[in-house]
């Protein structure tokens, strides 16, 4: 069964406070970008709660848009997309 058009997502990605800034999440998050390019994944998702500026900032950097914002157990979050070109 061909389940196209699929999508790869980023469920979790944390980084311990002592860790941070040293490019730990970008290169994790590049890894998983290109998993999914392999695999012919339309684009790549994930959410990240909207007052997560450092998140927030590394995404947008790393060329993911917002797409759409909504509330998860009273948290904002937003909802972000990269496509792969897959």
């Amino acid at each position: 069964m061909d389940y196209l058009p699929w999508h790869a997502h980023i469920t979790a990605l944390t980084v311990a406070p002592h860790c941070r800034r040293l490019g730990h999440a970008r290169k994790l998050s590049a890894y998983l970008e290109r998993q999914g390019e392999l695999g012919k994944a339309w684009f790549v998702d994930l959410f990240v709660r909207v007052d997560n500026v450092g998140a927030r900032g590394l995404y947008e950097s790393m060329g993911y848009v917002d797409v759409f914002l909504f509330l998860s157990a009273g948290v904002s979050v937003v909802a972000i997309d990269l496509l792969t070109g897959g």
